[in-house]
């Protein structure tokens, strides 16, 4: 049987890399955004979205931290 902390480190691989996944979307997103509005002042609206994203990376990375601790 795999001992528990085996097991433990799976678990804490899988999440690792859905959150890395999770963060590679959302620069892919804000990349494009910043794209789509190049040279020319971004929208309030498509500001608030990169807003957004920028705060849940915050948030990923920390989750990351917690996990690699």
């Amino acid at each position: 049987f795999p001992s528990h902390d085996s097991r433990a480190n799976q678990e804490k691989a899988l999440m690792y890399e859905a959150i890395v996944a999770e963060g590679d979307k959302l620069n892919r997103e804000k990349s494009k955004l910043k794209a789509e509005n190049a040279g020319i002042n971004m929208s309030p609206e498509n500001q608030k979205r990169i807003s957004d994203i920028d705060k849940r990376l915050v948030l990923l990375e920390a989750r990351l931290n917690e996990l690699i601790r």
